[in-house]
């Protein structure tokens, strides 16, 4: 403890300075202006700036977290007028005379982690100056604290975030690190209780400024006089938004530092993990207590990962199926650690991996299909039918990736079907599925909890946890990818667990066609029954159930089995390539002539999913045959896209949201329409790449092979 005393010192000064009796105060006129909507452009008079509101505006104050107060209003109106503040479900009236003057308004605010409040002003008889209805005019807004208060922990953990990367970017100074961070708490806390109404805004562009730096300096890609320019770039862009668009940017500006400062973590998680290493039991605790405490959902996930956690380290996965897949479960922790610590990572030119070259073509191409769907750019400058065409191929990517997945999983599981009546098939199988899906996967969840895309928080976004979000409801709106990998990881543990525990009593070739049986035909006959029986949606409901979409992914495994089997079939892969082709293009010709509207079609809803996964279930024997010793250009080019996929399609949609909220509105410009699909291109691939040699790679090298 001696070794980090400093740290300590650190969290103790702030939460004194977070949760003093201190006033959080709002220049409204001024500095302030990200936390303000419903107001008019800034004015001045009677000595000070100030604001007018609309009949209806609000304030989203920080600072403050629980207990008794006062809010306190420097305001003004043109003619005495009463306005209705509604603060935490209470309303008060106030009435408000000519001249600047202080209001007081007695409050008690709940506890809660957060500490942002929101303050709605409805004026229901606004005055008018003949140009527009105004409510009150605002200089500054206080909340007084009674007393000490719990300190808000978004708040001290964003300021600890501070604080580390302000000591991270003074390194070079020639002071010690303890010293470093003491003189930067004292900054911070300096900061906060000057301005503590809009510290978080304040802490918010440190943080952003420190993880576009760190990132910069460790970009070893450039030397130093490409840093050192890039750098200038960025605090130019920055700057620029925040003149052009002003309040509005300060969230994509958060969520754009996120995404890059990931990248410095990557590369800084050994000096990180070689400070926190020795409290991960706590360190663990404290995650789960503060997950279990989000809702009762999480609370009854954090036990079974608590149980996992603390039975899986002596689990036997040799012993029985149950302990197998509490094996598997916990083998994502020392992976993880091992990662933390640093290993995993090859520098230099990555090795050849024996991949299919087939099968990585129709992987890129399908990974090119998504972005191109999901391009800012493409519903406003793409006519009827380019927008229908893009819609058509995305349906086909999307199927294409589950069978692929099937395709992939199925090889190796027909590969050694002869180990699977022994529970450490089981065991090896889950191992290698969770540690090559999960940890990004989570890593992104937290990104998007962080960042708070679409309005994500712990609460709302915890049955992403353990992929339930889409099991028998709509998928919510926080990480949309996300119905598509739900569906993998329960055919992942579903098809492992039936095909093992069948094994026990029949031979393993038998127990995989009774578990494909299983998992093709209930999910098409529910499916199909649902389809024709009632009107659910079929792109937010039938499409993306999970229990719905099984058989898709399970008709890839029952492919490569019989193209293992059955020499015909690879023999005949012209046959399958052109029955697939003239199968899916009339299908969808069909479709587009004579049922457009086809969303509740009760054959084209039954018949969709079907004629698809056939029509791509068509191409893979051709695919896995292809063989090109000197690929091409564009070949190569698709290759590279498909060793990106996987990040690629997790992070590409937060990058689009990051970038639309930046710029605003899409179509007003075409300039900066053009901009925006530059940057969503650039980013995306640029992001995954760097995630892709960072986290996938090494991880995928540190999973268990026998």
């Amino acid at each position: 403890m001696k070794r980090y005393w400093f740290w300590v010192v650190s969290l103790l000064c702030l939460v004194c300075v977070w949760g003093a009796p201190v006033p959080a105060r709002v220049d409204i006129g001024r500095f302030d202006s990200a936390v303000v909507a419903g107001f008019y452009p800034v004015e001045y008079g009677a000595g000070t700036s100030f604001r007018w509101t609309m009949p209806q505006a609000s304030l989203h104050l920080a600072g403050i977290n629980g207990g008794t107060a006062t809010l306190q209003l420097n305001a003004s109106a043109r003619s005495p007028l009463t306005v209705e503040i509604l603060m935490d479900g209470t309303v008060v009236p106030l009435v408000i005379q000519p001249g600047f003057a202080r209001y007081d308004v007695p409050l008690t605010l709940p506890y809660a982690l957060s500490g942002e409040r929101t303050v709605v002003l409805h004026v229901a008889n606004p005055d008018n100056d003949g140009r527009r209805d105004l409510g009150i005019a605002l200089d500054d807004v206080r909340i007084i604290p009674a007393g000490w208060n719990w300190p808000p922990l978004g708040m001290v953990l964003l300021s600890l975030a501070a604080i580390w990367l302000l000591s991270l970017l003074t390194r070079d100074s020639g002071v010690r690190l303890p010293w470093r961070v003491v003189a930067a708490t004292g900054a911070v806390a300096v900061g906060i209780l000057a301005r503590r109404g809009d510290a978080p805004a304040i802490l918010t562009v440190t943080a952003l400024a420190g993880a576009l730096i760190a990132a910069v300096i460790h970009a070893q890609w450039a030397t130093l006089r490409r840093r050192r320019l890039l750098a200038i770039c960025t605090v130019a862009i920055v700057a620029s938004l925040l003149v052009w668009r002003g309040a509005l940017v300060w969230q994509p500006l958060w969520q754009s530092s996120l995404l890059i400062g990931s990248v410095a973590f990557f590369r800084l998680r050994r000096m990180l993990w070689r400070v926190l290493r020795p409290y991960r039991q706590w360190l663990a605790v404290f995650l789960l207590v503060m997950i279990a405490s989000q809702s009762w959902q999480l609370a009854i996930g954090a036990i079974v990962m608590g149980i996992i956690v603390y039975f899986g380290h002596t689990a036997d996965p040799c012993r029985t199926r149950g302990w197998a897949v509490l094996w598997a479960a916990y083998s994502i922790v020392p992976t993880v650690d091992a990662w933390l610590c640093g290993r995993g990572i090859r520098r230099g030119t990555a090795q050849a991996l024996s991949r299919s070259v087939g099968l990585d073509y129709l992987r890129g191409l399908v990974v090119l299909f998504v972005l191109l769907a999901h391009t800012p750019t493409l519903a406003v400058y793409g006519n009827e039918w380019i927008v229908t065409i893009v819609h058509w191929l995305v349906k086909f990517a999307v199927e294409a990736f589950f069978v692929l997945s099937g395709w992939l999983i199925g090889d190796l599981i027909v590969t050694e079907l002869a180990t699977w009546t022994q529970p450490r098939a089981l065991a090896l199988f889950l191992h290698r599925r969770w540690a090559r899906t999960l940890p990004i996967y989570w890593l992104v969840l937290a990104l998007v909890v962080l960042a708070g895309w679409s309005g994500a928080t712990l609460t709302t976004i915890g049955t992403y946890l353990v992929f339930v979000q889409n099991f028998w409801s709509i998928h919510p709106p926080y990480f949309l990818v996300a119905w598509s990998l739900s569906i993998e990881e329960w055919f992942y543990m579903l098809a492992a667990i039936v095909l093992s525990i069948t094994a026990i009593w029949v031979r393993p070739q038998r127990a995989l066609l009774g578990t494909l049986v299983l998992l093709i035909g209930v999910p098409l006959v529910l499916r199909s029954w649902l389809s024709v029986s009632t009107d659910w949606s079929w792109t937010d409901a039938i499409r993306q159930f999970v229990p719905l979409r099984l058989d898709a992914i399970a008709s890839g495994v029952a492919l490569v089995w019989a193209w293992r089997r059955w020499p015909f079939v690879a023999r005949y892969k012209w046959v399958w390539l052109g029955g697939s082709v003239v199968l899916a293009s009339g299908f969808i010709a069909a479709v587009q002539i004579f049922q457009p509207n086809w969303e509740h079609t009760p054959w084209v809803r039954v018949s969709i999913i079907p004629v698809m996964s056939v029509g791509i279930l068509g191409l893979f024997p051709f695919l896995a045959a292809l063989q090109r010793p000197q690929p091409g250009s564009i070949e190569r080019w698709l290759r590279w896209i498909s060793m990106l996929s996987y990040p690629l399609y997790l992070l590409h949609y937060p990058i689009r949201q990051t970038v639309v909220g930046l710029t605003g509105v899409v179509g007003a410009n075409v300039v900066i329409d053009v901009l925006v699909t530059v940057v969503f291109y650039v980013g995306s691939f640029w992001l995954a790449l760097c995630w892709n040699r960072e986290l996938e790679q090494p991880i995928m090298r540190l999973r268990q092979r026998s």
